[in-house]
């Protein structure tokens, strides 16, 4: 599964399995940092970022409100599908 790439603060858990996340305004899998089970991390408002999972996997994600995705590419936007 790949998110595309979105602009937004936040903190993260992530919980089961490995998730993959970048930073940059393109999908590139080549410079994902893995964040197995149990990691956190933290993103600043206004970060794009992307990220996958190679396999079922769960996080919780914090942020600040109000929240949303504000995606680089609007095509990305699955609400506008």
């Amino acid at each position: 599964m790949r998110f595309p790439v979105r602009g937004y603060g936040l903190t993260g858990t992530r919980g089961q399995r490995t998730i993959y996340i970048g930073k940059g305004e393109q999908f590139d899998a080549g410079a994902m940092k893995a964040l197995p089970a149990g990691s956190f991390m933290v993103m600043p408002p206004n970060t794009p970022h992307f990220a996958m999972a190679k396999e079922e996997a769960t996080a919780q994600i914090h942020g600040t409100g109000p929240w949303a995705s504000t995606y680089v590419n609007p095509a990305d936007d699955p609400s506008k599908k």
